[in-house]
């Protein structure tokens, strides 16, 4: 997250996938999907032979589900001769950390906002994030631990490099920024399989995407998803309640709208 540039992708840059890729890279992208795959499989596997209690079975298939998406993205990424980081756009980006806190402050807004709507029309009461709350609720110990990397880190990574990273990087080369963040955040709405948990990652998924483009890198968006991430699980440990009241949805709303702003209107350096 320094302030050095980092080139954008632009829409005539193309995919740089060629219909028949060569084999070496063929090779490369199936191992690297075959031990995602086995790696995934496997710990989702432990849920059932190690875990002590429902949180550390949930802890366990979802970090084997992000071993597998984050393995996911780095083999599609492997297709294409470009190195792998630069590919994904593990690079530095051109915000400075001033902007990159800015821009999880909004996170943070965005995602207490839209909790507070589910909140008002009933939704989240009957969705997986309450059940998600009352698993984390009290939770010590190696269980706490877990939870901060299965739920906490792993998927802020994970999405981030198969939805901000080779979904809407290679998306943008072809069709365009905006359609690229737009399909992007569909598809990680789909992939929470739930229609409130996953209308709530759309619109974050909007939000980080945009974070993504104006940085030329996807490092802000990682850091973001995890800031949210762990501050849901805290709150979850604690037994804190989401504040549905008007006022602090508002606020919320607000400080992800001043965020974007100030990502929108900032200079773009090629």
């Amino acid at each position: 997250m320094s302030t050095q540039p980092s080139p954008d992708p632009t829409p005539n840059d193309g995919f740089k996938i060629s219909p028949d890729p060569p084999a070496a890279l063929r090779s490369r992208a199936a191992a690297l999907l075959a031990l995602g795959t086995s790696l995934g499989v496997g710990t989702c596997g432990l849920a059932g032979g190690l875990a002590g209690s429902a949180l550390e079975h949930v802890i366990f298939s979802t970090f084997g589900i992000q071993l597998f998406l984050g393995f996911a993205a780095l083999a599609g990424a492997a297709l294409t001769p470009e190195p792998v980081a630069s590919r994904l756009g593990l690079g530095r980006g051109c915000l400075p950390w001033s902007l990159v806190l800015l821009a999880a402050l909004g996170t943070l807004g965005l995602s207490h906002g839209v909790d507070s709507v589910l909140s008002f029309g009933g939704f989240r009461d009957e969705s997986v994030l309450a059940e998600l709350d009352a698993h984390l609720r009290g939770a010590s110990g190696k269980a706490l631990l877990l939870a901060i990397i299965g739920l906490g880190i792993a998927p802020g990574v994970c999405e981030e490099l198969l939805c901000r990273g080779l979904l809407q990087r290679g998306l943008a080369r072809r069709y365009g920024a905006p359609a690229a963040i737009g399909i992007s955040a569909l598809v990680f709405g789909a992939m929470h399989l739930e229609w409130a948990q996953g209308s709530a990652a759309m619109l974050l998924g909007l939000y980080l995407g945009t974070i993504a483009y104006r940085a030329g890198s996807i490092r802000p968006a990682i850091f973001c998803h995890c800031c949210n991430n762990l501050t849901a699980l805290a709150l979850g440990v604690s037994g804190g309640e989401n504040d549905p009241a008007l006022a602090s949805a508002i606020l919320g709303f607000a400080i992800a709208a001043l965020a974007v702003g100030a990502l929108l209107f900032r200079p773009r350096t090629a």
